[in-house]
């Protein structure tokens, strides 16, 4: 690809998540945020095996197929950390006992500290995931993208089945 797609590339999970980040508000309306959280975290793990482009599922090595994965990555991103402090937040109402609005004060303190704690989780993952990815790509295996996207595909499915199990499940049945 010529130089000139290069800003394109980089900028392209962006394009995707600004596109998901304004869809979540209309996704939320009609569904549960867990609903939502779980199809992104799925949308995540099919990511990861495009980007490879997958050795275990022995997709074909073609970019086009790195470009959809990574495009999916960052609409799947929106679809995660816009829902995800709402959520954070209405645990911590359900869990104390409070009531959104009867003390100011107190939703104050609630408001900041779950959005530092947001922030400051993101940061630890956008620090710890490079440094997770390249230890997989370079110690464990070897200096393999295919396998490393193999990897993360598989740990992105098996956190989306937990998250299935603890978080959606639980729901699934309480509303029956």
């Amino acid at each position: 690809m010529g130089e000139q797609y290069h800003g394109f590339i980089i900028s392209m999970p962006a394009l995707f998540f600004i596109v998901s980040g304004n869809l979540v508000g209309l996704f939320t309306d009609k569904y549960p945020k867990r609903f939502i959280l779980l199809f992104a975290f799925g949308l995540v793990a099919i990511s990861n095996f495009l980007m490879g482009p997958s050795a275990l599922l022995s997709l074909p090595r073609e970019l086009w197929i790195y470009f959809v994965g990574y495009g999916i990555n960052g609409f799947a991103q929106g679809l995660v950390f816009v829902p995800l402090l709402p959520e954070v937040l209405e645990a911590v109402y359900q869990e104390k006992g409070f009531v959104e609005g009867d003390d100011p004060i107190m939703d104050g303190i609630i408001n900041d500290k779950a959005a530092a704690l947001h922030g400051i989780f993101y940061a630890i993952g956008a620090i710890a995931a490079p440094l997770l990815g390249s230890f997989v790509y370079e110690t464990i295996l070897v200096r393999d993208w295919w396998y490393t996207c193999d990897v993360f595909g598989i740990i992105s499915t098996i956190f989306a089945v937990i998250f299935f199990i603890f978080n959606v499940l639980p729901d699934i049945h309480k509303d029956r």
